[in-house]
């Protein structure tokens, strides 16, 4: 081979594998992140609260009403994270009780016997408290504040309303529950039950 020619070669073989790395089409790669991409979405209903009070005694049943906020990312397909701030509030008989908190939250569909069934957990730090509405306070009325750890459960049923796309929006029926747990040294314990409907919308990708 002339001497020439093993030049070419030479500095072909040097400036191949630079020309490879900079065409964006060679390392493309497939995109694993969720074809949902983000969301915000936000509903209410209504709520039972109950729990304890200060001295561990059960609470009665408060009825009111509950709300939450949440935003996040389909990470990948099916699953999702994101931030939840949400709560409820009620009266009962001589009493208010409300609780509210902020949590980190997952969500994921299982796909087993529709795409509109989905589940969430989350969990974060929150608040709540029992308080006597009795203009005469004879100290039977549930009482207390709580804080510290919050828990959320909740399953949604969407009603995709822009057919198979994976953008736009969605209502779900749903039932939530917040967890507010008793801490060490506090007795004071509130659980609340939220039925409702949330709409949600999905930016797609």
């Amino acid at each position: 081979m002339r001497p020439s020619k093993m030049s070419l070669m030479a500095v072909f073989s040097l400036f191949a594998p630079v020309a490879h790395a900079a065409d964006p089409d060679a390392h493309a790669a497939k995109d694993d992140r969720g074809p949902r991409g983000i969301f915000v979405a936000g509903g209410g209903g209504f709520a039972l609260t109950s729990g304890a009070d200060d001295e561990g005694q059960r609470a009665p049943t408060a009825y009111g009403s509950g709300g939450h906020f949440r935003l996040g990312e389909e990470v990948i397909e099916r699953l999702t994270l994101g931030l939840e701030f949400g709560g409820s509030g009620g009266t009962g008989d001589d009493f208010e009780a409300g609780l509210g908190g902020f949590a980190v939250q997952a969500s994921y569909r299982p796909g087993l016997l529709t795409e509109g069934l989905v589940f969430l957990v989350g969990t974060g730090v929150g608040g709540g408290s029992l308080t006597p509405t009795t203009e005469v306070d004879d100290g039977t009325a549930p009482r207390g504040t709580g804080g510290g750890a919050f828990h959320l459960v909740a399953v949604h049923y969407e009603l995709d309303l822009n057919g198979p796309a994976n953008d736009g929006f969605a209502l779900s029926p749903s039932l939530r529950v917040y967890l507010l747990p008793s801490t060490t040294g506090n007795p004071v314990r509130l659980t609340s039950f939220v039925v409702g409907l949330e709409s949600v919308y999905y930016f797609g990708r």
